[in-house]
């Protein structure tokens, strides 16, 4: 597959960093903003295709999602998983495709919904597993959430998916993908 173009024309430095870092190692080429031979065009909130075409509004914290699944070249995948964890400060998401981890979000309880149905909106799929952790102290705002978005979910015991290697600090990611893989072997 050839490389895909992407022409960036971004003003806020954190995007830009965040958007630049993200391209890099995917099947992609950064082009210059005069460059009118584009696959795809990004500004501080929207993505367009070649030929200008609205394809995507986003929020800071989805758009590596959606660079991941451009450069990548992925529009269709057999199996998406989620897993969800929460604690008191935040809710971890993490999205495997195919059994590859290809994003995780740290989002408010309540926008937990809102944040799987864009990037659901992303791909097309086979088989969907969306799993959320049985304990923790906002439940009831995360269920409560997906179910305003039509959203199944599989609540999966947590027994055991928050023993991360030692010294990471990253404890609720790895439970999120245990939660994933859990509730798709349900």
């Amino acid at each position: 597959m050839d490389k895909r173009k992407i022409k960036v024309e971004i003003k806020d430095p954190w995007l830009l960093k965040t958007i630049l870092s993200s391209l890099r190692g995917l099947n992609v080429m950064i082009v210059g903003p005069m460059d009118l031979d584009y696959d795809f065009f990004i500004t501080d909130y929207y993505i367009f295709n070649r030929n200008d075409n609205l394809i995507y509004r986003y929020k800071k914290e989805e758009v590596v999602s959606y660079l991941n699944l451009l450069g990548l070249g992925l529009n269709h995948v057999n199996e998406v998983l989620i897993g969800i964890d929460s604690n008191l400060n935040e809710t971890v998401l993490v999205f495997i495709l195919d059994g590859r981890i290809y994003n995780t979000i740290k989002c408010n309880p309540e926008d937990t919904g809102h944040y799987i149905v864009k990037f659901l909106e992303m791909i097309k799929y086979e088989r969907l597993s969306i799993g959320i952790g049985n304990k923790g102290p906002n439940l009831d705002k995360i269920m409560n959430s997906l179910e305003k978005f039509g959203l199944n979910y599989i609540l999966v015991n947590e027994w055991g998916t928050s023993k991360a290697p030692k010294g990471r600090k990253d404890i609720d990611l790895h439970a999120a993908v245990k939660i994933a893989f859990k509730a798709s072997s349900i």
